[in-house]
């Protein structure tokens, strides 16, 4: 047997392993609950008049959203006005206002008639001539003698293909990702990497909720779920509220992770020509390269570097010369 043989065998078992770990995270009910009900419609309703808002704000200044913070938000509220009724939730119920929670702040700004607006009034694309590129029915112009409404003439094309898209998009979730689910859950067997995790915290709400703190595994769900939760507060304060607060009450901000990524490129374009490089300061994706099976990464990583090695090359070649 040769040594390559041996290698690609161990890491098949190895990949084996992981999968069976992976299945084994979270054990299937025996039944299920109905958790919709005039709580999770409430909660939806605060995602979207309170979260959404603030979110579209932080991805048009900071060029990331507010992500799965709204999610917990959202499920800690409630668990706490609940308790303040002498009321409690439900596993379900918290599990749909989690989802429903993740479903609507998954949305981004880019798209959207505010993102376009941004984008043709921002200063860079006003400087570059980018601005005067952008079609009417993209971003329409002279809006200062319109009202400021979305409900005018002006905006009805951009409208007209937002709803033409969004149908396609549910369209192609409900054809093509149904079929790719039945084909990776069912006859696959893959599981969803993320999905443990969201799922570990809402158990960990739940059993505190229930009472039921003492069952097996429950005191370190919660004291992870706590330390997350810590690790993130402290980050979001001297990632965003630092700066933020600086800016605001001394004009200049003061950072200490730039924001959203710092930039090397004009470092290195002499030495990897064709190829953005940076360092982003996103917590979000440490906790997801933690959480994503090894081989996703490893795969990840030759992506990388082969970017680094092809994108110099083509350039050579007179292939990426507008990058």
């Amino acid at each position: 047997m040769t040594l390559f043989s041996k290698l690609f065998r161990r890491r098949v078992k190895t990949g084996d392993a992981e999968l069976e770990q992976f299945r084994r995270l979270l054990e299937i009910p025996d039944s299920f609950n109905e958790g919709f009900n005039l709580t999770s419609l409430l909660g939806t309703l605060f995602v979207a008049l309170v979260m959404v808002p603030g979110a579209l704000y932080m991805e048009l200044v900071a060029g990331t959203g507010i992500g799965g913070a709204a999610q917990w938000v959202t499920v800690l509220l409630f668990v706490e006005v609940a308790k303040r009724a002498n009321a409690k939730l439900s596993r379900a119920q918290l599990f749909i206002l989690f989802y429903m929670s993740g479903m609507i702040m998954g949305r981004s700004v880019a798209g959207t008639p505010l993102f376009t607006q941004f984008l043709v009034r921002s200063d860079a694309a006003v400087s570059t001539g980018v601005a005067a590129l952008i079609p009417a029915w993209v971003a329409p112009a002279n809006l200062d003698d319109l009202p400021r409404t979305f409900l005018s003439k002006a905006w009805m094309p951009f409208i007209g293909l937002m709803i033409f898209r969004e149908v396609m998009g549910r369209l192609d979730s409900a054809i093509l990702g149904y079929g790719l689910f039945r084909l990776t859950s069912d006859i696959e067997r893959l599981p969803f990497p993320m999905a443990p995790v969201g799922a570990q915290g809402i158990l960990a709400v739940a059993e505190q909720v229930e009472g039921s703190a003492k069952a097996a595994g429950a005191n370190v769900r919660w004291r992870m779920f706590c330390i997350g939760c810590g690790l993130g507060m402290i980050f979001g304060l001297l990632y965003m509220a630092l700066p933020t607060l600086t800016g605001a009450f001394f004009g200049t901000p003061l950072m200490m992770f730039k924001i959203p990524f710092a930039d090397f490129t004009p470092y290195t374009q002499d030495l990897l020509p064709a190829t953005a490089t940076g360092l982003s300061f996103d917590l979000g994706a440490v906790v997801l390269g933690m959480a994503l099976p090894f081989f996703s990464m490893v795969g990840s990583f030759i992506g990388l570097v082969f970017t680094f090695i092809m994108n110099p090359i083509l350039y050579e070649f007179g292939v990426m010369q507008t990058w």
